[in-house]
């Protein structure tokens, strides 16, 4: 398998695995009516552990947060070539695109995706072996 393939082959897998984690927090945790019936009236340390994590995961999305910091990752990995940011991008992208901040989070895990599938340039390869 040459680098190309491998490299691809690791964007798809973070995908796979971000989409995974994302859609059993939507169905966990938000979508779940049944967690805050079983949870409703009891102080019971797994109840409050869930409802934590379900106010968590909602917050992330209100008002389109999860997808415009996953766009500030993108403009980042952009402006600055670092890979971090484009695969933070990537991953905050896919999770927004579950988590209903669609339209930023899309366009955030495009560019991701057009930054992590780009060869590096010879002037980078250059600098990153000295």
């Amino acid at each position: 398998m040459n680098a190309d393939a491998r490299n691809m082959f690791g964007i798809m897998l973070v995908a796979a695995l971000a989409f995974l984690l994302a859609l059993a927090a939507r169905l966990g945790l938000v979508e779940n009516e049944s967690l805050l019936v079983a949870c409703s009236g009891l102080s019971d340390t797994a109840c409050d552990t869930a409802i934590v994590a379900r106010e968590a995961v909602v917050q992330s999305f209100v008002g389109g947060h999860l997808g415009w910091i996953a766009m500030l990752a993108a403009g980042i990995g952009l402006i600055a070539h670092w890979r971090p940011a484009a695969w933070s991008a990537w991953v905050l992208g896919i999770a927004g695109m579950v988590l209903y901040n669609v339209e930023p989070a899309s366009a955030a895990a495009l560019l991701a995706l057009l930054l992590l599938a780009r060869r590096p340039s010879a002037r980078r390869l250059h600098q990153a072996q000295h």
